[in-house]
């Protein structure tokens, strides 16, 4: 029969010692103390003009869609001119922690042929045009770097803000927070129909613009979309963070069926609001009756 001896679990300053039963023995092995850490805020912004939400980032990884914005982020009023980025900017954006060598170029490496099937569509009644996004892309696997510049018939995507109300305004430390592609996506269209001053908004869309949008799959039934798309999005929208805090605190889908098409869900109306901290009570001297006062929140 095994025999179990007590020992004293000591801790050190970064480290723990667990006992372990091995045969007739308990060793004490050295465990690293695995306190979470609060991630630090980038507070970044980013800015475009909403044309650029006519494509879907399909095929991206969710990793690489938070590059992608983070070189949106980078790139936002430089013009057309060549501009060289470090990798350590974008991994300490995106919070990377992978170690291997060469880790982040192999990121980079598969995000420039994404890059290539990326285009943008612009139409009228008069014509119809794609736009690739950028003009030069260049990683440098020794210097650790990204030179790019933008199309110049792209140029109005980044560099025309404050031009008209046609532009999509991302907090990006909310985006990086998301998990699910899709409900990435879903987060950046809201977006462009967000009131800034409320965080009140909705998104009228029929079902063929959302499965384009957000590059879904055509396979997918509405059953589908309800499950891995809308439930998967209000569940990270109303997930709190490290401050306790919601993306939304209200977040609804309303399905309407065209007539005539039976049971088939044709369009969506998508409403929403941001949390919003509660302002503090502040509190005020009630003179007439000698007492402090507090204004309600």
């Amino acid at each position: 029969m095994s025999t179990i001896e007590t020992h004293k679990i000591e801790r050190a300053e970064d480290e723990l010692f667990v006992p372990i039963q091995v045969h007739d023995e308990i060793t004490p092995v050295k465990e690293k103390n695995k306190r979470k850490q609060k991630r630090p805020k980038t507070n970044a912004v980013t800015k475009f003009d909403s044309a650029l939400n006519t494509t879907a980032l399909k095929g991206f990884t969710a990793f690489e869609m938070d590059v992608f914005w983070s070189m949106i982020q980078k790139a936002r009023d430089q013009g057309t001119k060549e501009i060289t980025i470090k990798y350590d900017e974008f991994e300490r954006m995106t919070h990377f922690d992978r170690r291997e060598k060469d880790a982040f170029h192999e990121v980079m490496i598969s995000l420039s042929d994404k890059l290539d099937t990326l285009t943008i569509k612009r139409e009228s009644s008069d014509f119809y045009e794609k736009l690739w996004l950028f003009q030069k892309f260049r990683l440098d696997k020794i210097d650790r770097s990204v030179t790019l510049s933008c199309n110049p018939q792209f140029d109005f995507i980044l560099n025309s803000i404050g031009m008209g109300k046609h532009f999509t305004r991302m907090e990006l430390d909310i985006y990086f927070q998301l998990k699910g592609i899709y409900t990435k996506e879903l987060y950046r269209h809201l977006m462009q129909f967000r009131d800034k001053s409320t965080g009140i908004g909705y998104w009228a869309v029929n079902i063929e613009e959302f499965r384009l949008h957000l590059g879904i799959p055509e396979s997918y039934r509405m059953s589908h979309i309800q499950s891995r798309v809308l439930n998967v999005a209000e569940k990270e929208f109303f997930t709190k963070n490290e401050d306790g805090e919601p993306i939304f605190e209200k977040f609804e889908v309303e399905k309407f069926k065209e007539k005539g098409k039976g049971n088939k869900v044709s369009r969506l109306v998508i409403t929403f609001k941001e949390y919003r901290k509660p302002l503090p009570k502040v509190s005020l001297y009630n003179w007439a009756e000698g007492e402090p006062e507090t204004l309600p929140s």
